[in-house]
């Protein structure tokens, strides 16, 4: 058999073992922290020097074998209904797929959660592709960006570094339309790293 056929095989046997598991891919983005600081360099901020603590801006979420990538922002939805429709698609996941997702945007989620109200959604098994990458191979570097360009899959979407960040949260709708693009290329890229 060969390699082309071996892996058409392989991935109908998949197939057919995730039809009926509920995998949903998500990906975060946070504001920073907004501190006071007496240097550059600080070693150590204690919590009496916040302003305003990270919260969560915005999210990306996909569902395994389908087209549509869900979107929500405090820009477009508004962080009540954001983490409304965070909680039931965790709730509703039996794999949650991410890139470094149980160090952050798991944590992230289950801290905003917590202090809206919400109860713990029902269990979901993680599979961070961080950490799978730092398990399984060797490559020259273990981000989402350097390995979907080394498994050909595509590239993140560019943009003009934490200045986006900083115009998001001033309200300007045009960093708003591209945080939306860098968000959903994540997802997509991280599925796409996942299905490789």
């Amino acid at each position: 058999m060969n390699l082309k056929d071996f892996a058409a095989a392989h991935e109908s046997k998949l197939a057919e073992r995730v039809e009926n598991t509920k995998i949903l891919t998500l990906d975060i983005e946070t504001s920073p922290t907004v501190v006071y600081t007496f240097g550059m360099t600080p070693n150590w901020i204690s919590p009496d020097k916040i302003i305003e603590p990270s919260h969560i801006m915005c999210f990306a979420a996909k569902w395994y074998n389908t087209d549509e990538v869900e979107y929500y922002s405090d820009h477009e939805s508004g962080h009540s209904k954001m983490l409304e429709r965070a909680w039931h698609l965790l709730d509703e996941a039996d794999i949650l797929v991410t890139f470094n997702g149980v160090r952050f945007d798991v944590k992230h989620l289950k801290r905003e959660l917590v202090l809206a109200g919400y109860p713990m959604p029902r269990p979901w098994k993680n599979v961070d592709l961080y950490r799978e990458a730092k398990k399984q191979w060797e490559f020259e570097s273990k981000g989402l960006a350097h390995l979907a360009e080394r498994f050909e899959l595509g590239s993140k979407q560019a943009h003009e570094g934490f200045g986006l960040w900083k115009s998001c949260l001033e309200g300007d709708k045009d960093a708003w339309e591209r945080m939306k693009s860098y968000n959903i290329q994540d997802v997509v890229l991280t599925e796409a790293v996942y299905d490789r």
